[in-house]
């Protein structure tokens, strides 16, 4: 009860102080009554009826148009004695029409399509025809795929001599780290495609950026993080990749050079590595019926990944450099046939220099004993031991190029 009067005096007050009229049921009926009927009440003007008209007294008939005016009337204003009759122009003048804009002449951009692109023999050997009923080759596609990744290999190949841009890491460091990556994408069993992308990833970014030495390793483990989330059906915890280099940084500074490395690549992780075009060029080669080939073409692929000069070859000439390199060494009779020169459109004299840089690399490679992750990995009897197989051919020095 108290507060209810409180509350009344509260209010009073505030009236009073703002000196606002106060009204009550009195003081509104005898003001009405001294205003009379015709006074303005909710919106209604003295001139207007208060009484409604009863609904019967209402018919269908449509309400009353405006007069329109004729189709050729001429509105006159008597602004003075002088004025004339103004009657709107049937045309703009040319003065006052708006102007055109102009048109644009635009160039078409030439895309340079690489002659082996382009090159249509008379007979094809049609080595897709007998997978024609297997969706999972999709071959109405696949020349257009593979047509596309050779349109993008150059756009997105790093650069070869971003090493002299790098103040605190030099080539050695680079194999070092990279064969650590081979390391963890061989324990973990990562599909092949995932080890080719993150050594491109991280070799863009350092055309781009330079990095420490301290932090190379973080930008090493972030590569391979996008590189899994791209490819793998089961990406690896941050945490478990933390652990694997020895917890130097933490799970933040992972997220936050994730976040730096797609920034600076535009997020462009859909790229032509080397690995679509090995697997096209085997299929196309008929080299997937020798498991020897295959696998020290991929032995010979893996090793490349830490060679530094390597950048300055496209991924598909290191491709076919590797087929023919690992049909050499297994002795096949024919090392570049008929099929390879038409789905790659390359001769033999046009990999060539490739292949010799190659065949030298392996033989660096095995002097040097830190890099040894594919050297074992390839090693196994589940890989046909292709790894002896190379160091064999390496000591009778039988192979000329």
């Amino acid at each position: 009860m108290n507060t209810h009067i409180a509350q009344y005096n509260d209010e009073n007050s505030v009236i009073n102080r703002l000196k606002l009229p106060v009204y009550n049921k009195a003081t509104i009926s005898s003001t009405l009554s001294a205003r009379g009927p015709s006074t303005t009440f909710m919106g209604t003007k003295p001139s207007q009826s208060t009484v409604r008209a009863p609904l019967s007294n209402i018919s269908n008939q449509p309400a009353r148009q405006a007069p329109i005016a004729p189709k050729n009337y001429v509105a006159k204003v008597p602004i003075s004695s002088t004025t004339q009759t103004i009657q709107a122009p049937t045309s703009v003048p040319s003065t006052f029409k708006q102007p055109q804009p102009a048109v644009r002449q635009i160039t078409p951009a030439v895309i340079h399509v690489p002659h082996f692109v382009t090159r249509n023999p008379p007979e094809s050997p049609k080595i897709d025809s007998q997978y024609s009923n297997d969706p999972q080759h999709v071959t109405e596609f696949t020349h257009d795929i593979m047509e596309h990744y050779q349109r993008i290999e150059l756009k997105y190949m790093p650069s070869s001599n971003y090493m002299e841009k790098q103040a605190e890491i030099n080539t050695t460091h680079r194999a070092i780290v990279v064969d650590w990556l081979s390391q963890l994408h061989y324990q973990w069993k990562m599909l092949p495609d995932t080890i080719y992308l993150c050594v491109n990833i991280m070799d863009r970014f350092l055309s781009i950026k330079a990095v420490s030495r301290d932090r190379f390793q973080q930008l090493a483990v972030t590569c391979l993080l996008i590189a899994c989330k791209y490819e793998e059906i089961c990406c690896p915890a941050i945490k478990a990749l933390v652990n694997a280099a020895g917890d130097q940084f933490t799970v933040e500074e992972v997220i936050r050079m994730e976040r730096i490395v797609l920034s600076n690549l535009d997020f462009n992780v859909t790229v032509a590595t080397l690995y679509p075009f090995l697997k096209r060029y085997l299929k196309c080669g008929r080299c997937e019926e020798n498991m020897d080939v295959v696998w020290t073409t991929q032995y010979i692929c893996e090793m490349s990944l830490s060679e530094y000069q390597s950048l300055q070859y496209t991924p598909s000439m290191m491709a076919c450099s590797a087929i023919y390199l690992a049909n050499r060494l297994n002795n096949v009779e024919n090392p570049w046939n008929r099929n390879l020169e038409y789905y790659t459109g390359r001769q033999v004299s046009d990999i060539m220099p490739c292949v010799k840089f190659l065949w030298d690399s392996l033989k660096n490679q095995n002097r040097n004993s830190k890099l040894m992750t594919v050297k074992k990995k390839f090693a196994s009897v589940r890989r046909n031991e292709v790894t002896k197989l190379v160091l064999k051919a390496i000591a009778s020095a039988n192979l000329v190029l």
